[in-house]
């Protein structure tokens, strides 16, 4: 409506519903319009494959030594089609994130079967004292008991405590022990 005011044309006022109506239509078209024209593309693309693949069969018809030439064109197009996967060497389809050794890679790595151990190997612990357990060499931390420790620890320390409050006065405590 304001564009059309500043405009001093001598137009009616529109209702909300019939620009809504209009623009609604204005994009159907422009979507139609876009439709149109990729269907043109993918058939311009088909006929464009079509007549590459009937002027390979064409070459291949007046050249027999070269019998490969339509199942190379087959295969280029099936490549295309395949995207995200590739053929295996078995002939297989996989996605591309499958890989495969090459017998480079497998030379490079050698043999990488499991080996039986050999039991009564070399497995000596080394213990350091009697409080570790056989299996921690490493000497890493483990559970123990230690309430006795931090029984003796807390009664030292709380007696070894003192309170001064202005105006009161405690008698000292002595600790003989348990």
């Amino acid at each position: 409506c304001v564009h059309r005011m500043s405009r001093d044309e001598p137009l009616p006022a529109i209702s909300y519903e019939d620009w809504d109506t209009a623009e609604k239509k204005k994009e159907e078209e422009a979507e139609n319009e876009r439709k149109k024209v990729k269907k043109a593309q993918d058939d311009q693309r088909r006929l464009e494959k079509e007549r590459l693949r009937k002027e390979a069969k064409r070459d291949s018809d007046n050249d027999n030594d070269d019998d490969d030439s339509d199942e190379e064109i087959m295969k280029e197009l099936q490549k295309q089609n395949l995207r995200g996967y590739k053929k295996t060497s078995d002939g297989k389809t996989t996605s591309y994130f499958n890989h495969e050794q090459t017998a480079e890679g497998k030379a490079l790595i050698g043999d990488i079967t499991p080996k039986r151990l050999e039991s009564g190997g070399d497995c000596s612990t080394v213990r350091s004292s009697a409080a570790e357990s056989a299996w921690n060499t490493a000497g890493t931390w483990e559970e123990r008991d230690t309430t006795e420790w931090c029984t003796e620890a807390l009664r030292k320390r709380l007696l070894s405590t003192k309170v001064t409050t202005p105006g009161v006065t405690a008698p000292s405590v002595g600790y003989t022990g348990s």
